[in-house]
């Protein structure tokens, strides 16, 4: 027989195709590589396969056969700790019921194809884990009641039954994050020290497997105070001074304070113990119940007691804050009076001080009578210098006129700055008596 060339490139390839292919293993696909279960459990170990096989073998973690299937026969090993829980589906799937811990391990699956695939077998392994169910977690505390900055808190989670356990915890709903200064964490353990208020509240343990969890809840109480103590009066007087209390009014004092757990009260007057409670209620407020209202706040948990006062002034009468600010008023006006009647009298005095002006010539007839004369002395002689009191007003050196000048028959006295008597010039005035 006569080859072309062509011809035996297409057997040659032919030939390398047949080789390839039966030199390919079988397809086997894994649902999943790790297979969790719990004891008392059924768990299935799942495989497939797209290709007509042989056959397929399962092995436990031993290497120690379980069970095989050739065709449509099935091989279960008897005698072996699987032979009355094991099942191998038709898809070469192996399931093993009642799961116990010693069912934990790599299993093994051996696929064999037929032959006129031209495959080759597979081999396939699969991770079977069996825990124990997480029961009985519980949370303890050194102590539930932890007092703030003194004492170190600790929480320690526990369980009666689980296998592979992780821890978290929780405080609130909302998970603890890393180590600080004051909290560490262990996974089952959390410390912190010292306690503040802050540490106050729910802390959660929450243990799980892959298969389960549970949790359990411990509540923390930090105890801190007295702090911040107030003190409230509340009377019905209205005196100005605010310890002052009319005798008769009721008066009623309450007293608080920050403190956990809540503090007890007694109120105290002048050492005597009155009453406890954050209120003092006094009915009628008596003379002899003036004093220091003492409270004394005490912390049963911490041990701390703290005091506030306040004092209480029993009076007859007590002045109003708007009778205070009406005699204040009023005691204000009558400085300012003061103050203007003062002002009043220096002006008055400087006035008096000051020289008086001259006085100027009277207007009228006076004044044409003088026009008449002060020619008639200028032009008459003077004689006999000397002093007169005369005149009856101002004395002192003056000079006489020998001629008068004519008269009309009456007597009208005229005065240069005032004054009568005869005619005379003194050093200060003038003084004319003359008829006109």
């Amino acid at each position: 027989m006569d080859w072309t060339r062509g011809q035996c490139l297409v057997w040659l390839l032919i030939a390398a195709l047949y080789s390839s292919a039966r030199g390919q293993q079988v397809e086997v696909m894994v649902g999943s590589r790790v297979v969790n279960s719990a004891t008392s459990w059924t768990s299935t170990l799942s495989v497939a396969t797209v290709t007509p096989v042989h056959s397929v073998e399962w092995s436990d973690p031993a290497g120690n056969n379980i069970v095989t299937r050739i065709l449509e026969s099935l091989i279960i090993k008897p005698g072996t700790p699987y032979t009355d829980r094991v099942e191998l589906l038709t898809n070469g799937s192996l399931v093993i019921r009642s799961n116990v811990r010693s069912d934990q391990g790599i299993y093994t699956v051996k696929v064999e194809p037929q032959a006129s695939t031209g495959l080759t077998s597979n081999t396939v392994t699969l991770n079977l884990q069996v825990h124990e169910l997480v029961q009985g977690v519980s949370v303890s505390a050194s102590m539930a009641g932890v007092r703030e900055g003194r004492d170190d808190l600790t929480l320690r989670c526990s369980q009666t039954a689980g296998s592979s356990l992780s821890y978290t915890w929780l405080k609130a709903g909302v998970t603890l994050g890393a180590n600080t200064s004051r909290v560490t964490i262990t996974p089952a353990q959390v410390t912190i020290s010292p306690v503040d208020r802050t540490d106050s509240g729910n802390y959660t343990c929450r243990v799980s497997n892959p298969v389960s969890a549970g949790e359990a809840t411990q509540a923390v109480r930090v105890y801190y105070g007295p702090e911040s103590l107030t003190l409230d009066r509340v009377s019905s007087s209205d005196c100005v001074t605010s310890d002052q209390v009319t005798i008769g009014q009721p008066v009623r004092l309450t007293c608080g304070a920050v403190s956990v757990p809540p503090a007890t009260y007694m109120w105290t007057l002048r050492g005597r113990a009155l009453v406890q409670g954050t209120t003092l209620n006094i009915p009628t407020l008596m003379a002899n119940e003036s004093g220091t209202y003492t409270c004394r706040v005490t912390n049963d948990q911490t041990g701390v007691q703290r005091n506030v006062s306040t004092l209480v002034t029993a009076v007859a009468i007590c002045l109003s804050p708007g009778a205070v600010a009406g005699i204040v008023i009023g005691a204000l006006a009558a400085l300012l009076l003061l103050i203007l009647l003062i002002v009043c009298l220096v002006k008055r005095r400087r006035d008096q001080a000051k020289p008086l002006p001259k006085k100027q010539p009277v207007v009228g007839r006076s004044t044409e009578v003088e026009a008449k004369v002060q020619p008639w002395l200028d032009r008459h002689q003077r004689q006999n210098p000397g002093f007169s009191s005369a005149l009856g007003q101002d004395s002192g050196p003056r000079t006489q006129y020998t001629e008068y000048p004519p008269s009309t028959g009456s007597m009208v006295p005229s005065t240069f700055n005032g004054g009568s008597g005869s005619i005379s010039v003194t050093n200060q005035s003038i003084h004319i008596s003359t008829l006109v």
